[in-house]
């Protein structure tokens, strides 16, 4: 009948208790025991780490012929601890596709710190990536020249009107006389031979990139440690209730 007694008025402050309180906030074990003389009345909660521990004290209670007074509480951390690979993608601009020069871009380590998660992360090489920004239309010229010596005129006819220079087919765009040897013609020294430098050119055109950009990821162990919930161990100390009689 004893314990019977008991365990009514358990469920009695259990229910009163989670009519006042939010249901997070109801006991987890309730313990009533006479230590060194002493008579407590103990509830353990554990909580969010939100929870304002002062809203889990009772005022002062009577139960089984003692009233209790509150007299202190501990504290006691629960502790989360995670860890996982984790991944991060970074993008870089650069002016070259060159490797080297990209790699001045990368840091060799990067910090996380995502949700409560934190460590470094290291560059993955065989991630790079480089591709071209976007491309424009750039042109030069391509040119050449010819010598034709041994001439005995200055007649254009000797001269090519176009020439070939790596595969393109150049015009030919000047053309210089010089005279090369004379002879006397009477009495007069006339040119016999003439040199003709040609000046062959053109206009070319090539695609050129823009800039580029570099897609790297980095990937570590990273950890997690955080109060996932706190459990308060409060202590009532009674004192017996005198008869009235």
């Amino acid at each position: 009948m004893k314990k019977l007694s008991l365990y009514l008025a358990l469920a009695l402050t259990l229910s009163t208790t989670a009519l006042a309180q939010d249901i997070t906030q109801i006991p987890t074990s309730i313990t009533v025991q006479n230590l060194n003389g002493s008579q407590q009345y103990i509830q353990v909660y554990t909580v969010d780490p939100l929870v304002d521990p002062q809203a889990l004290i009772d005022d002062t209670f009577s139960y089984e012929g003692y009233q209790y007074t509150y007299t202190s509480m501990t504290k006691e951390d629960i502790i989360l601890e995670d860890e996982c690979i984790q991944g991060e993608v970074v993008v870089v601009e650069s002016s070259s596709k060159d490797l080297s020069a990209v790699l001045a871009l990368l840091a060799p380590t990067i910090d996380y710190a995502v949700d409560g998660y934190v460590g470094v992360l290291a560059l993955d090489h065989t991630s790079i990536d480089t591709q071209a920004a976007g491309y424009t239309t750039k042109s030069y010229t391509v040119s050449e020249t010819k010598t034709y010596s041994n001439l005995p005129s200055n007649d254009m006819s000797y001269v090519q009107a176009t020439t070939i220079k790596d595969g393109r087919t150049l015009p030919l765009v000047a053309v210089e006389w010089q005279v090369q040897a004379t002879a006397l013609v009477g009495s007069t020294l006339m040119p016999s031979q003439y040199t003709a430098i040609a000046t062959y050119s053109d206009k070319a055109s090539y695609s050129a990139a823009t800039g580029y950009f570099t897609t790297a990821t980095y990937e570590g162990t990273v950890f997690k440690s955080a109060v996932d919930s706190v459990t308060y161990t409060i202590v009532y100390t009674g004192t017996e209730i005198s008869a009235p009689w």
